[in-house]
């Protein structure tokens, strides 16, 4: 499962300074929606650490994405 599934989330949703760590799937995944997000963290999740499906249309600043090659790895 994804950490944070947002579907559909309109642009009047904050959505800032969220770290997601250890994620088995995406850290946030966005089913379409134009929810603005900033200051977003994802730590050595194992899938993809974000995504977007179903036209999403949204801005998303300041990342910081941190992988563990160990952990990639073990995944194979």
């Amino acid at each position: 499962m994804n950490s944070i599934t947002l579907g559909g989330v309109g642009s009047q949703t904050v959505i800032d300074h969220i770290q997601i760590s250890y994620s088995n799937d995406d850290a946030i995944e966005w089913f379409g929606g134009t929810v603005n997000c900033k200051y977003l963290i994802a730590y050595k999740t194992l899938d993809d650490d974000f995504d977007t499906d179903n036209g999403y249309n949204g801005r998303v600043q300041f990342v910081i994405i941190l992988r563990d090659q160990v952990l990639q790895i073990f995944r194979k």
